[in-house]
């Protein structure tokens, strides 16, 4: 996704277009440049933490951006602060917030072990990519109004991908992952 209107911190710009730049392709889990590309994700959301503690959100297209670099998060807590941010994003009267605080929202519950509303997470199971588990109760309707596609596109999408891409080892997923994947082979 592109923010593209030029106004907004310029900083928090130079973080969302490195950010975009650098998840353009992204690398296999347990590669090196896979540990590369977190570690610069790590650097950029505590630059955009001092950013933010110093009030550099402004304008909606800051909250939007920054969101979309903290959804690189690996942690409950930023996932949270992705939220937030997309949230006033939206409340702003930038609509791209939209997708970004349901993505967000689905990582945040999936970090947590829970099931996602949307169905925006999808994650490797060892055979194939496959939608995080989803929240049965969540309607088409809820998923369009978050600018989410359906869950029959998105378990498409899903499908292509694993065509695409190889399956990453057990041993490379976060633990988590690990235990989402034991408890599916269950």
């Amino acid at each position: 996704m592109t923010l593209s209107p030029p106004s907004g911190d310029p900083d928090i710009r130079r973080l969302y277009e490195a950010d975009r730049r650098d998840h353009a392709k992204e690398p296999r889990l347990g590669t090196k440049a896979r540990a590369g590309q977190v570690e610069r994700d790590r650097k950029r959301r505590a630059e955009l933490g001092e950013i933010i503690s110093r009030g550099g959100l402004r304008e909606p297209i800051d909250h939007c951006r920054a969101a979309a670099v903290f959804l690189h998060g690996e942690t409950v807590e930023e996932m949270g602060l992705a939220r937030q941010c997309a949230l006033a994003c939206v409340e702003g009267g930038y609509e791209p917030g939209r997708r970004i605080a349901a993505e967000a929202l689905d990582r945040w519950l999936m970090l947590q072990g829970s099931p996602q509303k949307f169905g925006t997470q999808t994650v490797p199971d060892g055979t194939r990519f496959r939608l995080w588990d989803v929240e049965p109760a969540t309607t088409e309707e809820e998923r369009a109004e978050w600018g989410v596609p359906s869950l029959a596109e998105l378990e498409t999408q899903a499908e292509e991908r694993s065509k695409r891409e190889r399956q990453p080892p057990l041993e490379a997923m976060p633990a988590w992952l690990q235990a989402a994947v034991r408890r599916w082979s269950a």
